[in-house]
């Protein structure tokens, strides 16, 4: 199956990335990374 999905470019896995980034523990954690200053953005 994971061979399957990853020779059809994964369309699964970008589908359910796609509906993770706006889940609202998503959008928040963004929003309050971007007011951590003094993390720089490669940590995060």
């Amino acid at each position: 199956e994971w061979i399957l999905e990853n020779k059809a470019n994964q369309p699964t896995f970008q589908s359910i990335r796609r509906r993770e980034r706006s889940h609202p523990v998503e959008v928040v954690g963004k929003q309050l990374r971007s007011m951590m200053t003094w993390i720089k953005a490669k940590e995060v």
